[in-house]
């Protein structure tokens, strides 16, 4: 059962004593205080996901949608008629802006006696007025609303009451003709979204006009928006303020021998509930033994493709290689084409040389006259052809070069085939070596089978062997005990001879000083000194002998 809020009471209080003919709610959620209107009161809730659980008047109609939606889709007069609201409480998004939007246009809708209420307008610390929800309980950034009312709207009479568990804001003297807020709207909020809790938190109470529930100074303040007499108004509200508590007091009882009931309907769930969950605990042994050999398996079949992704990785690289190596090829054979027709006119060109090196040779013989005049000419000739046999052999050198360049290239295009079927090869092993290991897992996990059987019978002959254990501990214990004690004997004997020893000490020095004496009695002396020495010496023997047994 949860306890009843503080402003829940006031809130019917309000309703007994205003009797609103329209009641406006933003924010139904559960209808808790929804359900606290007069079943006369025309009553109107809006909340886009309600989950209504308390029994609503005949005169309550909820509309599941945002109040942004419900405002815009709607006229005043189509959902009340001729009349206004006259008392409203708004308590949806925790969300200064949403409130800000909510409030315009409750003033729309309003009268010149209309009271509207706003909840969480009281911080409670940092954390839980986040804007993002941080905390189960949460008021959001709401407060910056009573900070906006007063520096833009001044005209209106505000009291914040501090009321659990957030605070509770009355707003009265609203003027539905007004739009300053509407039309200044995107400047508000740039001007409050900023604002930090830490810097009015020193002066929380004063910056936000923060007042103690005192019954005189909200019946004046509600008794001077009404119209009312304040003294009457005062007497209504404390006679009412009675009656709300027996009311509430009443619905407390029966709400607890309801919770009584669901308590025992709990228990009596819970313990079925803990015998599934020592069924289920049960299960999730068995399953996290399975899960773990899974797992292990798991990730051998991951090593085993990393594996095999490296294989392919190789063999697209050599791909690559295999390619760039025949466009080299491709270019190089066209190189060498074109070297080929170059070589080709270098031939014609000495063809056509020694065609005219052979008319010379004509006209020198018929001209042996004229070879004196010649020489020169035929010299240049011969510089000439040297020049043409010197670019042939160097034509002959590069074809030779190219034609080298051209064997190696194919060599290595034959060493990347190999290392292609290679690498084809190492694939094929690699996938019967993972064959191999999917046979060797599933002969793993049959013998794993044997060794958790094995295991079991281990732990059953390790229990026998403890309780051995604890019986040998028992014995053990049991002769450390007499070992003690046969230690504390042995302790008390040994005084006791060490005792014997200092006294036969004394009589042997006793003895030997009478032995040297020259007044000593001869008789006496003899007889009793030697006597008491050997009744000691005895007694001291047998008791050596005993522990020495011992």
């Amino acid at each position: 059962m949860r306890a009843i809020p503080e402003y829940y009471y006031l809130l019917r209080e309000l309703h007994l004593l205003l009797r609103p003919a329209h009641y406006l709610e933003i924010g139904v959620q559960y209808g808790e205080s929804l359900c606290l209107a007069e079943p006369e009161t025309q009553t109107i809730g809006i909340d886009p996901e309600p989950e209504i659980r308390h029994e609503l008047t005949a005169n309550t109609t909820v509309f599941p949608e945002k109040s942004d939606d419900f405002f815009a889709a709607r006229k005043k007069e189509d959902v009340l008629g001729n009349g206004v609201i006259d008392l409203a409480f708004i308590d949806g998004m925790h969300l200064f802006e949403s409130v800000l939007d909510d409030f315009i246009h409750v003033e729309r809708w309003a009268g010149p006696h209309t009271i509207v209420l706003i909840h969480d307008t009281v911080p409670a610390d940092a954390l839980s007025v986040k804007r993002e929800r941080q905390t189960r309980f949460w008021t959001g950034d709401v407060y910056k609303f009573v900070l906006c009312l007063k520096e833009f709207r001044p005209d209106l009479k505000i009291y914040n009451l501090n009321i659990g568990p957030s605070g509770l804001c009355f707003v009265g003297n609203l003027n539905p003709a007004s739009t300053v807020l509407s039309d200044r709207r995107s400047e508000i909020v740039n001007r409050f979204m900023d604002i930090e809790y830490s810097t009015i938190a020193p002066n929380r109470d004063s910056l936000l006009c923060i007042r103690e529930n005192s019954n005189e100074e909200l019946s004046r303040f509600l008794a001077g928006i009404l119209g009312r007499p304040t003294q009457e108004f005062q007497a209504q509200m404390q006679t009412l303020r009675h009656d709300v508590q027996k009311e509430f007091s009443g619905k407390l009882q029966a709400e607890c021998e309801k919770s009584a009931e669901t308590i025992r309907e709990l228990q009596a769930a819970l313990k079925k509930h803990r015998e599934t969950i020592v069924r289920r605990d049960q299960a999730l042994l068995q399953f996290n033994e399975t899960k773990q050999a899974l797992e292990k398996w798991r990730a051998e079949c991951v090593r085993q493709k990393e594996l095999l992704a490296a294989l392919r990785d190789t063999v697209a690289r050599r791909d690559a290689s295999l390619e760039k190596l025949k466009l080299e090829r491709e270019t190089t054979v066209r190189k060498t084409e074109h070297l080929q027709q170059l070589l080709a006119e270098q031939k014609s060109v000495i063809d056509r040389r020694e065609t005219e090196y052979r008319q010379q040779k004509e006209l020198l013989a018929a001209l042996r006259d004229t070879v004196s005049r010649r020489d020169a000419s035929l010299e240049k000739l011969k510089l000439e052809r040297e020049a043409l046999v010197q670019k042939t052999e160097c034509m002959h050198r590069l074809l030779e070069e190219r034609n080298s360049v051209i064997d190696k290239r194919n060599a290595e295009i034959a060493a990347g085939k190999m290392e292609i079927e290679k690498c084809r090869t190492a694939v094929i092993w690699r996938d019967e070596a993972l064959e191999k290991q999917k046979r060797r897992i599933e002969e793993l996990s049959i013998s794993l089978e044997k060794h958790r059987a094995a295991i079991d019978k281990r732990d059953a002959a390790l229990v026998k062997h403890k309780a051995v254990i604890a019986k040998r501990d028992e014995a053990l214990l049991r002769h450390q005990a007499a070992i003690a004690k046969r230690d504390g004997w042995l302790a008390q004997n040994r005084r006791i001879i060490d005792d014997k020893c200092v006294e036969l000490r004394l009589l042997t020095e006793q003895l030997m000083q009478i032995r040297n004496s020259r007044s000593y009695r001869a008789g006496q002396c003899i007889t009793y000194f030697p006597r008491k020495l050997r009744i000691v010496w005895r007694k001291f023997r047998n008791r050596q002998k005993k522990q020495i047994a011992l």
